[in-house]
């Protein structure tokens, strides 16, 4: 790719399992054949040596792996970014330090790579105390670290780019406040201005990214900034993923932008909408999230094998595991036609409830069809999200049905109760809390309810 062109692509930045080399050469193969993806970045947050043994060379096993991958993306003309993130423990005044990133880094030149990325994300927001004598900011001894690293790449390399992640990495990171954040404010001053800047939008998870946010943030930065898009991370809360479509960016916005790359899902395959969409959002002028999704949605179905009998309950799944902010269309409905009947008398739903029946019997069908896939790590990717669906309406089924048949709260489960149906350490411990939709954590009586 041009070194002027903007970055569109993917980074595996997620914390969980990393992809595996399969997996990974199934993405580069689909950004070949989509088009308009020409970047991947790799900066897995539980590879060991990216983040917590940043100082370790890579044993010969992971090299060999990595050496492949560079040369896998070289061939399909994607630019290969290598993430290194040593800001959980680095001591960012030693020169011995700095020279152990620079170890670090030579050692993925020598595997092939040309491009980098220096992240500081998620770290204590707290300048050390060995660093004082040094820096007068948190800020300051980022930005040394990275012209220093810039430096080094530029006398090593031809042609190379260094990509920055600050700490106060959105919006909500820098205080709702990004015009006087004095860290982002530092990096505009301090930076030099070839390194570009990451940048999540307003949250850490963005619902929707405006051109004017970007506006200010570029003014405070000094540059157009590169998105990390978080849209369809699900790293945050394992027992979702999102098959939703790329949406809440307009077109206008790959204009006020160095490039975007998304983050999206931990487990690989749910991946194929959310990217699939992305790529169509930065390839079609007339993009339309609804119908880009309809679209993909079809081949994502045929990339599982599901027959036709048992499409219907996969849609449904997939709307129901659509965004972090919302449901699709057919869950929303699904939803809604499940609390009419529970808030109502059965005589004004017996119709409704057929149609539930027979969603029900669909995916249990379609679970027993995913049973026989033979890439079991597809199976694997969504297995528990789609075992929790089916628990979830065995139980509406049967209060439904006591309630139909004029036993209302009588159904017993022989499957669940409470100890064992989503209990555990983690639901007790925040049984009393309850999170609104703007983030705000409120101390409450479980039974409470609170508009």
């Amino acid at each position: 790719m041009a070194e002027s062109e903007n970055r569109y692509g993917v980074i595996e930045g997620f914390y969980g399992r990393p992809w595996s080399s399969s997996e990974r050469d199934q993405l580069l193969e689909w950004m070949g054949e989509w088009g308009g993806l020409n970047t991947y970045m790799y900066a897995p947050k539980d590879d060991l040596y990216h983040r917590s043994k940043w100082r370790d060379p890579y044993p010969e096993s992971y090299q060999i792996q990595l050496g492949e991958l560079i040369q896998s993306c070289s061939k399909r003309d994607v630019r290969f970014i290598y993430g290194i993130a040593p800001g959980l423990d680095m001591a960012y005044a030693s020169d011995a330090e700095f020279e152990l990133l620079t170890r670090k880094i030579a050692q993925m030149i020598d595997l092939g790579c040309s491009h980098f990325a220096l992240l500081f994300d998620d770290i204590p927001e707290t300048l050390p105390e060995d660093a004082t004598d040094r820096y007068s900011s948190f800020g300051q001894a980022h930005c040394d670290v990275a012209n220093r690293l810039n430096s080094f790449l530029t006398k090593r390399l031809s042609e190379t780019s260094l990509s920055f992640c600050p700490t106060p990495y959105c919006g909500r990171l820098a205080g709702m406040n990004v015009r006087c954040n004095e860290y982002l404010n530092e990096v505009g001053e301090l930076l030099e201005m070839e390194i570009d800047v990451f940048w999540t939008g307003p949250e850490v998870v963005s619902e929707t990214i405006t051109v004017e946010s970007i506006r200010e943030i570029a003014e405070v930065i000094k540059r157009k900034p590169v998105v990390w898009d978080n849209l369809h991370a699900n790293d945050y809360d394992m027992l979702r993923f999102y098959t939703g479509p790329y949406q809440g960016r307009s077109s206008e916005l790959k204009s006020e932008v160095k490039g975007i790359l998304s983050n999206p899902n931990t487990p690989f395959w749910p991946n194929y909408i959310p990217l699939r969409t992305f790529s169509e959002y930065v390839t079609e002028d007339g993009f339309t999230s609804f119908l880009s999704f309809e679209d993909a949605i079809r081949d994502f179905s045929m990339l599982y094998s599901i027959p036709q009998e048992s499409l219907e309950a996969f849609e449904l799944l997939c709307s129901c595991y659509y965004l972090p902010y919302e449901f699709g269309s057919s869950a929303e409905k699904f939803l809604n036609d499940i609390q009419f009947m529970l808030d109502s008398k059965p005589e004004d739903w017996l119709d409704k409830f057929t149609s539930f029946e027979k969603t029900h019997k669909t995916v249990q069908q379609l679970l027993v069809d995913l049973n026989s896939i033979e890439t079991r790590e597809k199976l694997y990717s969504i297995y528990h999200i789609l075992w929790e669906f089916r628990e979830s309406l065995f139980l509406i089924e049967g209060v439904l049905k006591s309630k139909k048949e004029g036993k209302e709260n009588s159904f017993q489960s022989p499957y669940h109760f409470e100890a064992l149906f989503r209990g555990g350490f983690s639901d007790r411990l925040t049984s009393q809390l309850l999170v609104k939709k703007d983030g705000t954590v409120l101390q409450t009586d479980k039974k409470t309810q609170i508009e």
